[in-house]
């Protein structure tokens, strides 16, 4: 009897918490609409870029898209895969940790039915492309998610059903069309400059944004959409033959830091930290180092900056100071003496190797994520290894004109098209000149200007900027197209659009590998060294869905095979 009495007291609990919490729930969602729908909607603008921008440009830092994108791996956070596995989030979770649903959507909601009201068709036009940069985020991320009956403004259920990803993404396509068919109509209303932070009220700008998204999202679904009956070859063409889409750095969707506080500086300041440990954490691994080293390729030397304690074969230690891209390193090189030389590291088919530390060399990343801080006998703090490279004293800084929150660059565009054209797609240009662009325009978004010399520059030590020939470079052997859509082309393409990921676009990043298996070596080395795990293919569903939303939690886990699980393939990967 104590038992029936205490288990009824247990279940009458639990209904009162989660009663408790579902009103908590409407309520809140209330409150900030009241607070929404004051104003005017061009005041609402800043706010939806910015809680668009900021949020998905953190990216960047976070240890587990590192990983997975094999750029780089964190002294103190180790391993990182068994975040896609094993961790929930409480809800609904941006790249910053902010929850789109009860933040940026709303804005944007707020932002169209102010529209409505006032006439101002052009901002519609506006929350049709951020809506559609947000909802991409999180389809990519988790699957099948809450979309037509959860935005629906003062009217949207707060439990509401999952949108298939087929259906999310014809509803993207169909905003962005709706989008850019506002803003090509000459009498659209006018978008005020000094609230447009993104692109200051220029039209022009906004359409190529929303073309090169609807580009992009189709490349991400193409496969999958062909397979269920539809090919997009001709939207793709169509796209092209109209020319509005990115092409120089000018158009990039890519929202610069102020600089003044933490919410408005780069990731990794020491503004947006208060300390430096987030920023000598972060170790760029020994594919972006070596790979980089291989081709010449001058970003390197921008992003990265040389080990602060090498070790060399010589007898006694010795200091000097190299500048590299007009910042001074000091590089103190240490007697190997019996300090361990090796560590466990994975080949590019993720098969375990030892690794054997290169003596009397600057430029060493890491090979695998346990105990970073320590390998090589640097065991000063859990927040550095001073024997690898460390990212460049650029990002430390809390404005620059290279450093921004990206949402999507040109550079991203041409890599896109170049895919295109070697899968037949598309016609026109040649893979190679898309391919072509889409280098130069990340080398000169970093700042790297075309020596024009006909050689490649070798060696950037006491170099006050980063110079280089670009045509030398996408000849070498290891860069230049054949144009004949094979799938080294392809390998090509990818290799080039994951370097020009690197400090921009982690998960852009991270749904490319996932799409295509390339490149190859980032598939097959992130996992290795995670026990019984392969390579992650979305976040497990936020906790807030399992206990409050569970009848439509459940429905959506159909498309996933029945599984809410990090392996678990979403629609447009299957």
């Amino acid at each position: 009897m104590k038992k029936i009495i205490f288990f009824s007291f247990v279940c009458l609990f639990t209904l009162i918490l989660v009663s408790c919490h579902n009103e908590l729930r409407i309520a809140e969602q209330q409150q900030n609409f009241d607070n929404q729908y004051l104003g005017y909607s061009k005041y609402q603008l800043t706010s939806a870029i910015v809680n668009t921008a900021i949020p998905y440009g953190k990216g960047v830092t976070l240890e587990e898209l590192g990983q997975s994108d094999w750029y780089f791996v964190s002294c103190y956070a180790a391993d990182n895969m068994p975040t896609f596995y094993l961790s929930r989030t409480q809800y609904w979770s941006a790249n910053d940790g902010s929850n789109p649903y009860t933040g940026v959507f709303r804005t944007c909601i707020a932002m169209e039915t102010l529209a409505k009201n006032e006439g101002n068709n052009s901002y519609i036009a506006l929350s049709y492309i951020l809506k559609c940069v947000n909802l991409a985020y999180l389809t990519e991320k988790y699957g099948d998610v809450p979309f037509s009956k959860a935005i629906l403004g003062r009217a949207g259920d707060v439990f509401p059903t999952y949108d298939s990803q087929k259906s999310i993404y014809t509803q993207m396509f169909a905003m962005l069309d709706n989008a850019v068919k506002i803003l090509n109509d000459p009498s659209s209303t006018a978008i005020d400059a000094t609230q447009d932070v993104l692109y200051k009220g220029v039209k022009a700008q906004w359409i190529k944004f929303a073309n090169s998204l609807k580009f992009r999202l189709i490349m991400h679904s193409y496969k999958a959409f062909k397979a269920a009956g539809t090919d997009y070859a001709d939207t793709l063409q169509a796209i092209v033959a109209g020319g509005n889409f990115m092409q120089t750095n000018a158009d990039n969707a890519s929202l610069p830091f102020v600089g003044t506080y933490s919410g408005d500086t780069w990731y990794l300041s020491t503004v947006s930290y208060n300390n430096s440990n987030n920023f000598t954490s972060y170790k760029p691994t020994n594919a972006i180092v070596g790979k980089s080293r291989a081709l010449n390729d001058p970003r390197l030397y921008v992003w990265c900056a040389p080990a602060a304690y090498p070790l060399t074969a010589a007898a006694t230690a010795s200091t000097k100071t190299v500048m590299i891209n007009g910042f001074n390193n000091t590089v103190n090189y240490s007697p190997v003496g019996s300090s361990p030389l090796t560590t466990t590291g994975a080949d590019e088919n993720g098969n375990l190797y030892t690794f054997t530390y290169p003596l009397d060399t600057m430029w060493v990343g890491p090979v695998n994520v346990q105990e970073i801080n320590s390998q090589f006998g640097y065991k000063t703090t859990v927040y550095d290894n001073g024997r690898l490279c460390a990212l460049s004293q650029l990002f430390q800084k809390p404005k620059d004109s290279r450093l921004s929150a990206v949402m999507m660059e040109s550079s991203e565009m041409q890599f896109l098209l170049a895919e295109a054209r070697s899968k037949n797609l598309i016609t026109g240009s040649t893979a190679s000149s898309y391919y072509n662009a889409g280098i130069e325009l990340s080398f000169t978004r970093w700042g790297i200007t075309n020596s024009g010399s006909g050689t490649l520059t070798t060696n950037f030590v006491g170099t006050s900027s980063i110079s280089t020939d670009f045509g030398a470079y996408e000849k070498q052997a290891n860069v230049a197209l054949a144009n004949d859509g094979s799938a080294n082309d392809l390998k090509l393409i990818a290799f080039q659009k994951w370097l020009s990921n690197f400090l921009t676009n982690y998960s852009e990043e991270f749904t490319e590998i996932r799409r295509s298996g390339n490149p190859a070596f980032a598939f097959s080395i992130a996992p290795a060294f995670t026990t019984g795990e392969s390579y992650p293919y979305r976040y497990l569903y936020p906790q807030d869905e399992l206990s409050n939303n569970s009848t439509n939690y459940n429905s959506s886990l159909t498309d996933l095979g029945g599984n809410d699980a990090g392996g678990a393939k979403m629609w447009i990967f299957q």
